[in-house]
């Protein structure tokens, strides 16, 4: 999906009506000071730093994750910035599901 904002109508139409619990996303284009919100929904992302790129992954506020983060050695790959994030959500079988 690219450029998140300016599709928001069409991903919360998306997640009502296929029922969504969780959605990734790539090559958002958010920004630290572009906010982005769904209602029902937490959203964790890694903005991006440069004219484009950017991830997100839009999870129903009722499931329990925990962002995970990723070491600043991966950070770069080539010189040029990996947009990356990683979600723990627990499980009743005790193993953990990442996403």
């Amino acid at each position: 999906m690219v450029t998140l904002n300016r599709h928001k109508f069409e991903v919360c139409a998306y997640l009502a009506r296929r029922n969504i619990d969780i959605l990734a996303c790539n090559e958002t284009r958010l920004t630290a000071r572009k906010a982005f919100n769904v209602a029902g929904y937490n959203i964790i992302r890694q903005d991006r730093t440069s004219a484009s790129g950017g991830v997100a992954i839009i999870i129903r506020d009722t499931i329990p994750y925990v962002r995970v983060d990723i070491p600043q050695r991966f950070a770069l790959i080539d010189n040029q910035p990996l947009y990356a994030i990683i979600a723990r959500l627990p499980t009743t079988t005790g193993r953990d599901l990442y996403i």
